[in-house]
């Protein structure tokens, strides 16, 4: 399964995405990073959220529709709308990996969706198993297979945030994978909202953007500054 997702994503680049994305040459063997599993125990840790977000999408069709794991889950749903500028369904579940979205673009009913937007913030999950270009082709397949449930909508992928003690927890890492997803985005059918360096906090913790001591959710004051960087950002796209 993980070299049909893997061969997909390839086939669907034009060459000019491939070498953009130079930084993170693609591998001989498709990372597990863009096979869609679950983690055991992971679907009735979040039971409750799931069904919500499988009622949300058979009870309405949005104009917005957001994937992630648990900072997109934990994004006050208010503030994400407004963020957008229109209704959005957040189906960020906590602890999602992209194998974990993979899974949730291929399991769940998204028939009534039509949406003009797909935000996708996800990868910082996957950085604690696999080094950056493995989480950079793991959001790329996520990308892939967005691109095929909602052929109409445009796609924003978000930067993976700092992180952990002084917000230094695996920069090399996630360097890689922001320059990569940076370096891609132009031709492989995305657009890169990167809120990165807002959360760097001067390599500084405590800081009040993120919630201590893992220094990995935002705050509501986090969620706000990036809230109002992607309403600019979504404002300055084509509609």
């Amino acid at each position: 399964m993980k070299r049909v997702v893997f061969l997909l994503v390839l086939l669907l680049l034009p060459a000019r995405a491939i070498a953009a994305a130079e930084t993170c040459p693609a591998p001989a063997q498709p990372p597990a990073t863009t096979e869609a599993a679950i983690k055991r125990g992971h679907e009735e840790r979040f039971a409750a959220k799931i069904d919500g977000i499988e009622d949300q999408l058979r009870s309405q069709s949005f104009p917005a529709i957001a994937l992630g794991d648990s900072i997109m889950q934990r994004w006050p749903h208010d503030m994400l709308s407004e963020a957008m500028g229109m209704a959005t369904v957040d189906a960020g579940v906590g602890g999602d990996t992209t194998e974990s979205t993979l899974w949730r673009l291929d399991h769940m009913d998204w028939s009534r969706q039509s949406p003009h937007f797909v935000l996708i913030l996800i990868g910082t999950n996957d950085g604690g198993h696999f080094g950056g270009c493995d989480v950079y082709w793991g959001i790329r397949a996520v990308v892939s297979k967005a691109h095929q449930i909602f052929p109409k909508a445009s796609l924003i992928v978000t930067s993976i945030l700092p992180r952990g003690d002084n917000m230094l927890q695996r920069d090399a890492d996630i360097s890689t994978t922001n320059k990569a997803l940076r370096g891609a985005a132009a031709t492989a059918g995305f657009d890169f909202f990167d809120v990165h360096d807002a959360f760097l906090c001067n390599h500084q913790t405590a800081c009040d953007l993120v919630v201590p001591p893992t220094n990995v959710h935002p705050t509501r004051k986090g969620y706000e500054l990036m809230g109002g960087r992607l309403h600019k950002f979504v404002a300055s796209l084509p509609q």
